[in-house]
């Protein structure tokens, strides 16, 4: 019988090993028999899996009784929240940025996952929050989940260094009409983040985009296609943490929708609900995902939150990878199914699908696809060609086999490609013969007597493309299945080159502002850290420039931030014209930027630098039909003179910016070499 899916495993999970901690292993043992618990701890921990109320209730007040703690539920979020730090979850709150900004990530979060009760911050301030539960009719209030989530909750604080406090004036458990729960908090200490820090907030993303992965292979590995359906609706939980999962698919030439569910009390339940989903009737609660390759739309993937809840943006983010997943392993299977002569295609694009999903950048997927293709397709060679947007053109990523492109053209203009409106929405594999093509796509495959242009498209965007060579003519009726294999082949290289795509951009937002696209404050430090070790080695000087706008507060508070923020963005793009390829500008704050100054050989060319960067925006900005004048105050210190540590540097560069500001702003200032330092104040 299935476990009823109303309660989080966590949540036993965490008791269980505070109890561990606390009294001992037996103990816990003991506990989980007595409750009827079959699953071992690691289990209860895993991610996904959830268990009924009765279950995890049973299992709180074993632990109170043994323990003599009526707080257990409390210690049990308490010791859930020491769990999710080691594995990151405080480096991913604390870019967040704030108390507040954390505490209410981490309440929405709860909505998500508890089933018939709906937290809702009512009432916030900067030291604190007034967070309303209520329990829906028929649902058994407890006073486990609350106690769980006010001892979660009180701990989020502590990720900012500083204390928290809860206390719950009203609880339906207790005979209210609804739970109150007061969070508050004392003022954080300020920390900066380093670039090991940066690397943490992203490695909870990566992880589970390495488990996305981890689960393509294992849907590729599905026999036929009922078990591959089976399987994706059991491993949705991989990709978001939800009570209800629903898969509704039609397969090519089928009339009858297959359904596939986890968690609906019965098949009556979830028809009615994949019946839905398919007409788009679906509540805000609801995540429904198509399940689409570039070829096929087989249906929907949908995950069912509690009454209440919001699906996040990042929810949708990872449901979509897994249903792209999905769909190429569904468009692979279902091909074995209806044709077994095709066995061994079938087997080279299942391990096409794994090699592929150990990519870990666009150039790995384009190397493994590119090599791997002849061998699919029986072809003499191929070559990956990805899309460029800016600069409309299509650039070779790699090529098989190696230095098979040599002499020929690198890039591909959209105009070189046969019939290139088709290509870029249509997904379906072209047979070109090179003596009908002409300019640089005709270079590219006058070797063949025939060549294949299949388009990369994942989840709707024009990636670029695959081009296959043949020593002979493709016989006519054999042209099916080479564009069977061929379209296969794209499907699984898009997904694997959009997840790539993917993983990179997370990399990117980890180290860049998100205003300007400019390096951050841990980007900016280990290249400084790099250009001193260098300096050191070749006898070099390294400048660190700190400037601050003058009067940009005004300018806030004056037109808004939004006018603001355009202001910031046209500095930027100032500052940038004047700046040497060589050298780095980071923004480190509000108004607060920093200039990485290299490859000099005297204090002069850093001064230098400096001086063009004030001239540069002195003249008025117009920003949203205002014209707005403003300066800049620099700092400015140099290496090894002063220091050869960044932190020293940037202290010193502190130090002479506020000199600059005191002789009157628009200027800048140089810290001596041979002098202490001293605290500054703000003028």
């Amino acid at each position: 019988m299935e476990t009823a899916r109303e309660v989080p495993a966590v949540l036993p999970f965490a008791v269980l090993h505070y109890v561990a901690n606390a009294v001992g292993g037996p103990a816990a043992d003991r506990i989980r028999a007595d409750a009827g618990e079959t699953r071992s701890l690691a289990e209860l921990g895993a991610h996904g899996v959830w268990t009924s109320a009765a279950s995890a209730l049973a299992i709180a007040q074993g632990a109170a009784r043994i323990t003599g703690d009526p707080e257990i539920a409390r210690r049990g979020g308490e010791e859930l929240f020491r769990h999710h730090a080691e594995a990151g979850v405080t480096q991913i709150l604390h870019a967040d940025g704030s108390v507040l900004a954390a505490v209410e990530r981490v309440i929405a979060l709860s909505a998500t996952i508890s089933v018939g009760r709906r937290s809702t911050v009512v009432d916030r301030s900067e030291d604190g929050v007034v967070v309303e539960s209520v329990t829906e009719p028929g649902v058994t209030t407890t006073a486990l989940l609350c106690g769980f989530a006010a001892g979660y909750w009180s701990k989020v604080p502590s990720v900012f260094g500083t204390a928290g406090y809860i206390s719950e004036p009203e609880c339906q458990a207790r005979g209210d009409a609804r739970c109150l729960t007061r969070l508050r908090w004392t003022p954080p200490r300020v920390e900066e983040l380093n670039l090991e820090g940066a690397r943490e907030r992203s490695e909870e993303t990566l992880v589970r985009i390495a488990e996305l992965q981890a689960t393509a292979s294992e849907l590729a590995a599905a026999r036929d296609v009922d078990s591959l359906l089976d399987l994706i609706v059991a491993r949705a939980g991989t990709a978001v943490l939800a009570p209800r999962f629903l898969l509704a698919v039609r397969l090519e030439g089928e009339g009858e929708l297959r359904i596939r569910h986890e968690g609906f009390p019965d098949d009556a339940t979830a028809r009615r609900a994949a019946e839905a989903a398919v007409e788009e009737r679906l509540s805000e609660s609801t995540l429904s995902t198509e399940v689409a390759s570039s070829r096929h739309r087989f249906g929907q993937l949908v995950a069912v939150f509690p009454e209440g809840a919001t699906p996040s943006d990042a929810n949708r983010r990872v449901m979509a990878a897994y249903a792209g997943h999905a769909a190429a392993a569904l468009e692979t299977v279902a091909a074995l199914e209806q044709a077994q002569r095709e066995r061994d295609t079938s087997w080279a694009l299942l391990n096409l699908a794994k090699a592929l999903a150990l990519g870990a950048t666009p150039a790995d997927v384009s190397n493994r696809l590119a090599t791997a293709l002849p061998t699919v397709i029986g072809a003499s060679g191929a070559s990956v060609w990805l899309w460029e947007p800016a600069e409309a053109q299509l650039r070779v990523a790699a090529n098989a086999p190696a230095g098979a492109q040599a002499g020929l053209p690198l890039v591909l203009a959209a105009a070189d490609l046969p019939d290139p409106t088709r290509l870029a929405v249509d997904a379906r594999p072209t047979i070109v013969e090179p003596g009908a093509l002409t300019g640089a796509m005709h270079e590219v495959v006058a070797r063949f007597p025939q060549a294949a242009v299949v388009p990369l498209v994942a989840r709707g965007s024009f990636l670029g493309v695959m081009i296959a060579g043949f020593d002979a003519i493709v016989p006519p009726d054999e042209v099916g299945v080479l564009f069977e294999r061929l379209a296969g082949c794209a499907d699984l290289g898009a997904t694997a080159l959009d997840n790539a795509r993917l993983v990179e951009q997370i990399r990117h937002q980890a180290l860049h502002d998100a205003l300007t696209g400019l390096a951050n404050r841990p980007l900016i430090e280990h290249r400084a850290n790099e250009a001193l070790l260098a300096a050191g080695r070749t006898g070099g000087e390294v400048g660190v420039l700190f400037l601050d706008l003058d009067h940009f507060k005004a300018v806030n508070d004056t037109f808004g931030h939004h006018t603001g923020d355009a202001l910031i963005r046209q500095v930027v793009a100032r500052l940038s014209e004047v700046m040497r390829p060589c050298d780095t500008l980071a923004r480190t704050g509000g108004d607060e930027f920093v200039v990485l100054v290299t490859e000099v050989a005297h204090e002069a060319e850093v001064v230098a630098v400096a001086e063009r960067l004030i001239e540069s925006i002195r003249a008025p900005f117009v920003v949203e039909g205002h014209t707005l004048a403003i300066s800049c105050s620099i700092g400015i210190a140099v290496a090894p003179g002063h220091t050869a540590r960044y932190e020293t540097l940037m202290q010193r560069a502190d130090i002479a910016m506020y000199e600059a500001k005191a002789k009157g702003r628009d200027t800048f200032a140089v810290h001596p070499p041979d002098s202490k330092l001293a605290p500054s104040t703000t003028p």
